[in-house]
C-alpha cells in the first residue's frame, strides 16, 4: 500500500506541476495535521466545474492524504461508480431528503479519524451562499 501511496503522490506532483500550481504549508506535515485534528471537514470552494474533483484529489495525493471521503450526486455513480468509490466518493441522492446531514454528524461523532471534503451545493454561481447555507 505504500508503494501505491508513493507513485499517488509523485503523479499528483508531476500533473499539478504541468499544471501550474504550487502550495505552501509553512513546513506542517500531513502526518503532524491529522495527529494534531483526527477529524476534519474540508470545504472545497468556490466550486466551478466538475473538474474540481480532480484537483481535489491531485492535491490531497499530492500533500500525502490518500483516506479523504466526499459525497458525489448519485446520478454520476451509474458508470464511474467503480471509479468514484476507489477514490473516497460516496453517492448521494439529491432529489430527496435522505437525512445526509444527520448522517454525516453521527458519522463524524462516531469515528476516531475521519476528513471529510464537502463542495457546497450552489457554489458555481455564488460561493459564499454555498458556504453559508452548509455551515449553517
Amino acid at each position: 500500500m505504500a508503494f501505491i501511496n508513493y507513485l499517488k503522490t509523485k503523479f499528483a506532483k508531476t500533473i499539478l506541476y504541468i499544471m501550474g500550481w504550487s502550495y505552501d504549508f509553512k513546513g506542517l506535515s500531513y502526518k503532524q495535521l491529522t495527529k494534531q485534528f483526527p477529524k476534519a471537514i474540508i470545504f472545497g470552494e468556490p466550486h466551478t466545474s466538475l473538474w474540481d474533483i480532480v484537483l481535489m484529489k491531485l492535491f490531497f495525493w499530492y500533500y500525502g492524504a490518500f483516506d479523504i471521503v466526499f459525497p458525489v450526486n448519485s446520478k454520476y455513480f451509474k458508470y464511474t461508480g467503480y471509479l468514484l468509490h476507489n477514490i473516497g466518493a460516496f453517492p448521494v441522492q439529491v432529489s430527496q431528503s435522505t437525512g445526509l446531514t444527520n448522517s454525516l454528524i453521527e458519522l463524524y461523532n462516531e469515528t476516531d479519524e475521519l476528513y471529510l471534503h464537502i463542495a457546497p451545493s450552489g457554489t458555481r454561481k455564488n460561493w459564499i451562499i454555498g458556504v453559508l447555507v452548509s455551515i449553517l
